[in-house]
């Protein structure tokens, strides 16, 4: 009761004011009114216009929640902005990873493509040099006696020459065969075999029935590099030929 009897004293007294100043300079209180009412309506426009543009209050425990967000929003954009780093590391050793286990699938895809292609070098000299695959691939039985020995001389001595130049291939031991011999214990099982032994007893000798052969030297082929269908011109072993030297050209 007594805030609104202390909110009504103030209009009160404003209009005993506005009444006791028209009786005075004999203005007439409508008038007056009016004037007073548009002076009070800019006041309270100023006012507000203060009170907006003051800034607002904000209590402690607004602004300590305040606070504690804005604290929370800054680690998780840190913990984010340490995930997305993490994931590019990760993206980067699974890169590497990935080249790393591509090169060594090449290198080992390589090193068994060469490996296959020395065999199938070595077996094309033998065709080139010793007409190894005809000989092989015919059929001799339907062929006489004297052109296979004929033609067997041409591959003898063809591969002859081909082993020769890859392997240097010499006798073991270096008696004639059917001679008697010191057994070589140390070289048992390695480069010498018994043959009809009896027991666990070794004899001291014996009778050479097979002097063996040993690499003098190695020199393994190397393939050729090939242009265009790899997969097809690598198993080749022999072109075919065509005689064109009597054909008429078009």
């Amino acid at each position: 009761m007594k805030s609104n009897a202390n909110k009504l004293i103030y209009p009160t007294v404003v209009i005993s004011a506005v009444a006791v100043m028209a009786a005075y300079l004999e203005v007439p209180i409508p008038s007056l009114g009016a004037a007073f009412i548009v002076f009070v309506l800019l006041l309270i426009q100023l006012a507000a216009s203060r009170r907006l543009s003051a800034p607002a209050s904000v209590p402690p425990e607004f602004q300590a929640k305040l606070a504690s967000l804005e604290n929370q929003n800054s680690r998780q954009n840190k913990e984010l902005t340490d995930a997305q780093t993490e994931i590019e590391r990760l993206k980067t050793q699974i890169m590497a990873f990935d080249a790393s286990a591509s090169k060594q699938k090449n290198e080992q895809t390589q090193k068994q493509s060469g490996g296959e292609q020395a065999v199938l070098h070595f077996v094309r000299n033998m065709q080139t040099r010793g007409r190894f695959l005809d000989f092989v691939m015919a059929d001799i039985h339907k062929l006489p006696d004297a052109q296979v020995g004929a033609v067997s001389r041409i591959v003898h001595q063809g591969l002859r020459d081909l082993i020769d130049d890859y392997f240097a291939v010499k006798p073991i031991a270096s008696e004639s065969e059917g001679s008697m011999i010191t057994i070589p214990t140390e070289s048992l099982g390695s480069s010498y075999s018994l043959i009809s032994s009896r027991g666990e007893t070794i004899p001291g000798h014996g009778r050479l029935l097979h002097r063996g052969w040993q690499v003098g030297r190695l020199k393994l082929p190397v393939s050729q590099n090939l242009d265009g269908d790899l997969k097809s011109q690598s198993l080749i072993l022999a072109a075919a030929e065509i005689d064109v030297s009597g054909a008429e050209l078009p």
